[in-house]
């Protein structure tokens, strides 16, 4: 089901995930601010908590249950928050105040043993869903992590960023992409590892001394690396790749697989 157009306000934007929420059998639905990547500046594709809540600082969790909505953020956007999230529905919670709640505890106390909590796991950080899941598990809740909600919504949700990557000239980077390949490849081989994942951005732009413009003030390219044996895998969408720059790093034992193919 979708709803609403551009100009829906926060307040109507969580009146509308609530009944998503409620069509999905959820009590409780969290977004967070980052993307895959766990970047902190993200494109805006992946800004579904500013989106969503008007507060546009960079760091902040919102949680919405039915009958609440709350927004955690830290020290440096407590001004802030409260002038964009005036008339919104949103309460912020003050991050760094004494006996602030964590959003695992608040939920805990919140919601009833058999409840669900839900969000999109694509940008939820391993180590912030384990402790979400291990405080749940000990009150009964179940967490999904299989949905993306805010999609359904977001009815102009901006693209993914197809900007042309670039790379440094070895003079510039000090160090060419094969030499930092095989410097990763024999920490592999020195732990009996044989695929590393790279998810951070910059450490892929780093590895392959490659640059992108997805991101405003980060010269970052969206995407995913696998480190092989034999082979680099790069997972990009593939307009962002001229024909030049794909036989240079294929010179160098780079294959090219779309974006989405990494999940599979």
């Amino acid at each position: 089901m979708e709803f609403g157009q551009a100009a829906m306000q926060p307040i109507e934007k969580i009146h509308a995930l609530r009944t998503l929420m409620k069509e999905n059998r959820l009590d409780a639905w969290i977004i967070p601010s980052s993307d895959p990547h766990q970047s902190e500046y993200v494109a805006g594709y992946w800004q579904a908590r500013a989106w969503v809540s008007g507060f546009h600082g960079s760091a902040g969790t919102l949680v919405v249950t039915q009958s609440s909505a709350r927004l955690w953020t830290d020290p440096r956007y407590h001004i802030r928050a409260a002038q964009e999230l005036t008339g919104s529905g949103i309460e912020l919670i003050k991050m760094g105040l004494p006996g602030v709640p964590s959003i695992q505890d608040w939920l805990s106390c919140e919601l009833p043993p058999g409840a669900r909590i839900g969000f999109d796991g694509r940008v939820m950080s391993t180590a912030g869903a384990r402790i979400l899941m291990d405080a749940m598990k000990e009150k009964g809740i179940e967490v999904s992590s299989s949905l993306d909600l805010v999609s359904q919504i977001w009815l102009d949700r901006p693209l993914l960023p197809l900007g042309k990557i670039f790379l440094l000239e070895d003079r510039f980077s000090g160090e060419t992409r094969r030499s930092k390949i095989e410097r990763i490849r024999a920490q592999m081989r020195a732990q009996g590892v044989q695929y590393h994942l790279l998810c951070a951005l910059d450490e892929i732009a780093w590895m392959l001394n490659m640059r992108g413009n997805d991101i405003d003030f980060n010269p970052v390219a969206i995407c995913f690396a696998v480190v092989a044996p034999d082979e680099v895998s790069l997972f990009i969408q593939p307009d962002k790749v001229p024909g030049e720059i794909e036989a240079l790093l294929a010179q160098d034992g780079i294959s090219f697989y779309a974006y989405s193919e990494v999940e599979r």
